[in-house]
Order: C-alpha cells, then sequence, then structure tokens
C-alpha cells in the first residue's frame, strides 16, 4: 500500500487507507504500507499521535522522507529579499507545498510560473518523493498487489513502478479527481501533460479504484476503452475507531432549548467558504424572522479565510451578535465525540460535482443529520440517495428558506441505522479485497 498520507498524519487523506489497513486482514490480505515521513515535510502538516495509534501492530509502515526543491528556492529567495532589505527574518505562515506566491502579471511572469509548473508541480509538489518511494518499497517480501491512493498523484505513479518491479498486478485508487479537481487551476499545457499521466495510469492498473459512483461515471466517459476496470468504493468511517461508546447528548441548556444548531467542523478555507450561509443568517437576523438564541452555528477547525474576506466580516458581526462561534481545532478523537453531541452536522461542498469530502464519512459515523451546502454534486446525491439529511444549493435565498423553516419547527431526522452501517470500513475493505482478488485472478 503506497498512501502518501498515513497517520500520524492528521490530514483527511490518511482516513482511507488507515480504515483499509485496519480490517484488510479479516478478508485474507495483510497491509505494508510506503507512507511520507510525517516529521521531514516542508511544510509541516499536523500530527496526531493517537492517530498513530490506531495502526495495528501488525502493519509494517515504511515512513520515507523527501526534499522539495521549490522550498528550498523559496527559502533562498527569502533570505536574499531578507539581505537585500535589511529586514528581520520573519516566521512566515505554512503554505501548501510548492505554494511559492504569484505576484506580478505579464509575459515573464507566466513564463516564469508555466516553468515552475512544468519543473516542480507535476503530477505535483511531491514528486521529489518518487525515487526514494520505491526504492523503500522495492525491498522485503514480494507481495501480491500494490494498491496505491492519491492524491498526491505521484503515489500513483511509486505505485505503479512497485508493481512493475515485483510483476504483480497494480491497482490505484482516486481518492479525489486529477485533472478535473475544482480546486485545482490547470495550466493548458499542464492540463494535456497531467491527462496523459492519468491516462496511462489507468491503462497499467489491473483495477482502477474511486470513491464516488459520479466519479467512476466521469472516468469511464473520459476513457470508454478501460470503462470495465473502474469500481467505486466508497470512503468510510471506522467503526473500532477506538473513541470509546457513543457520547450522551450533552445536557440540556435552557437558553437553547428548542433552538436550531448547526456545527461544522475542519478548515474554512478557499471553495469551501460559508459566505452564502452567513449571508443568510444575517438576513434572517436583521429582518427579526429568527428569536434570540434559535439559531446558532458553530465552527470548530482552521478558520483560514483572510479578515477582509466578506465571510470572515459577516462571521464577526453574527459572533458578536451571539449568533456565531469559531472555536479552534481540537484532537481527532475529541472531534469524534463532538461530532456525536451536534444537533445537525454542517457540510459545505459547493462545485465539486465529483467528489465527497473524507470529513462527511465521520459525520455519518455520529449518526447526527446532515445539512449539506452546495446544490447538485456527488456530496449531495450520497446525503440524498441515502436518507442522511438534507442538501440545499449554495445559493443564500434558498439557505434562507431552508433555515426559516427549520427555526420554525421543521426538523430533520437521524440517518437509518442501515444506511450508516453502509460505510463502515469493516465492510468497505471487503470490497476492496474483493477487488485485489479479481485483480491477482485476471493476472494468474
Amino acid at each position: 500500500m503506497v498512501a502518501y498520507y498515513f497517520p500520524p498524519l492528521a490530514t483527511s487523506g490518511a482516513m482511507r487507507p488507515l480504515g483499509f489497513c485496519r480490517h484488510l486482514h479479516e478478508w485474507g490480505w495483510a497491509p505494508r504500507v510506503v507512507a511520507a515521513d510525517p516529521w521531514a515535510l516542508t511544510p509541516p502538516l499536523p500530527v496526531d499521535a493517537a492517530l498513530g495509534r490506531r495502526i495495528p501492530a501488525a502493519v509494517h509502515v515504511d515512513r520515507v522522507g523527501h526534499i522539495t526543491p521549490i522550498d528550498v528556492l523559496v527559502r533562498i529567495r527569502n533570505a536574499v529579499r531578507r539581505r537585500l532589505s535589511g529586514a528581520a527574518p520573519a516566521n512566515p505562515a505554512p503554505r501548501p507545498a510548492g505554494d511559492v506566491g504569484r505576484p506580478g502579471s505579464g509575459f515573464l511572469h507566466s513564463l516564469m510560473e508555466l516553468a515552475l509548473e512544468h519543473l516542480f508541480l507535476v503530477p505535483d509538489a511531491q514528486r521529489w518523493w518518487l525515487r526514494r518511494a520505491v526504492n523503500a518499497g522495492a525491498s522485503g517480501d514480494r507481495p501480491d498487489v500494490v494498491y496505491a491512493t492519491g492524491s498526491p498523484w505521484t503515489s500513483l505513479l511509486v505505485g505503479r513502478a512497485l508493481a512493475r518491479w515485483y510483476r504483480v498486478p497494480f491497482v490505484a485508487d482516486f481518492r479525489d479527481p486529477w485533472v478535473r479537481n475544482p480546486f485545482r487551476a490547470f495550466l493548458p499545457f499542464v492540463r494535456a501533460r497531467s491527462r496523459r499521466l492519468e491516462r496511462k495510469i489507468c491503462r497499467d492498473a489491473a483495477r482502477v479504484v474511486v470513491n464516488t459512483m459520479e466519479l467512476r461515471e466521469q472516468f469511464a466517459a473520459d476513457y470508454p476503452e478501460m470503462r470495465d476496470k473502474f469500481i467505486a468504493v466508497s470512503n468510510g468511517f471506522d467503526d473500532g475507531d477506538g473513541s470509546g461508546a457513543i457520547a450522551s447528548p450533552p445536557r440540556a441548556d435552557p437558553a437553547a432549548a428548542g433552538a436550531v444548531e448547526l456545527w461544522h467542523f475542519g478548515t474554512v478555507y478557499g471553495k469551501r467558504t460559508p459566505a452564502a450561509l452567513l449571508e443568510a443568517v444575517s438576513r434572517l437576523h436583521a429582518a427579526g424572522r429568527i428569536p434570540p438564541g434559535r439559531l446558532r452555528i458553530r465552527f470548530v477547525g482552521a478558520w483560514e479565510l483572510p479578515d477582509d474576506d466578506a465571510a470572515s466580516r459577516l462571521a464577526a458581526r453574527l459572533e458578536a451578535d451571539g449568533l456565531v462561534t469559531r472555536d479552534p481545532s481540537v484532537a481527532h478523537h475529541v472531534c469524534l465525540l463532538l461530532m456525536r453531541q451536534a444537533p445537525v452536522l454542517l457540510v459545505i461542498q459547493p462545485d465539486s460535482p465529483l467528489q465527497v469530502p473524507a470529513k462527511i464519512f465521520e459525520y455519518i459515523s455520529a449518526r447526527r443529520p446532515l445539512l449539506v451546502i452546495g446544490g447538485e454534486g456527488a456530496t449531495a446525491a450520497l446525503v440524498d440517495r441515502h436518507r442522511l439529511g438534507r442538501s440545499v444549493a449554495n445559493d443564500s435565498d434558498a439557505i434562507e428558506t431552508l433555515l426559516a423553516a427549520l427555526a420554525d419547527g421543521e426538523a430533520l431526522a437521524a440517518p437509518p441505522a442501515a444506511s450508516v452501517d453502509e460505510f463502515s470500513y469493516r465492510r468497505l475493505s471487503r470490497q476492496l479485497a474483493g477487488v485485489f482478488d479479481a485483480a491477482v485472478r485476471v493476472a494468474s
């Protein structure tokens, strides 16, 4: 198993490979993992020791670090700027891997941007991990299958190389869209190059696993000659997550009796902005359509929108009015317990027709009703298909209508137990084991 993100890294991408590692042995498969060294990444990512303790003792993990030249160049650039300006060294905030900023404009800037993309960011900023990861994986016992999960897409290149080295089937796992990812803006030449890499990965894989039905249909449409290779295996939750029994609901707060409370967990950033939601709340409040204490929205996690962003300004004003609270991030096991106490769990997923955020499956495990803001797409379809809650377009008018109905007494029902159980990693691991079994049969 090649999984760049793996515990104790506390990222959503680490949850899927961990869930499979905890249960594949029940179906006859013993994983060995090649992962990034969490203490050797630039910029650093959050680490949760408790999450690392959930890795089964029998699972061997090779942790492989790497150096990203673009980050070395950024440090050199910043040092030169400080020397020339005489400014004191600064401690910059963490950046996405490979982000050098985009100052300037014009032909020379565009040329530099294209060069940076080609040299450093195709398939992604983790490309410099490839050789070290292959060397680490090409030792030890010969596996029966090599399974690699991306993003980063370099993981899939590592998996393909190891499968060739061992001469065993390769199973590629797309946790997200690659070329069709709405959160990545591709330059035209980079998109074409990435498309060629994606096609080669699919061509060389014995099976291609994706995590939504919508993404499977998109891959089948993009590569119809390989339609039979594509299999949907959803993300899920680990019903043996070690967090203990499901927590009891919090004690009744007299001030909150009958209140509508929406709780959001995770980082607020970029396209995942609650601007439309907060605008709807602000209008309801200004019109006097929600009595004091009747509606509350709680955000738990990092708030990465700038202070001058429209959503940040609205959040600050609604905080002062007692309608919004913003709490810092908490440890993963604490987050799971809080989810189980939430009246309604809030999902913000606009402009993402092919993908479902990994966090939503921890929401499902909490067995609380979900409210999805994002309109049509894989997330809304999942919620509607399995009766997990309600979905609404990312439009302030539509949200305002729904919130007014909730404030007037309309309730969101908890999801059926049978629907929740479909997303247990114990069940999903059985499905993935079947993919491995089929890949071995075809190869033999």
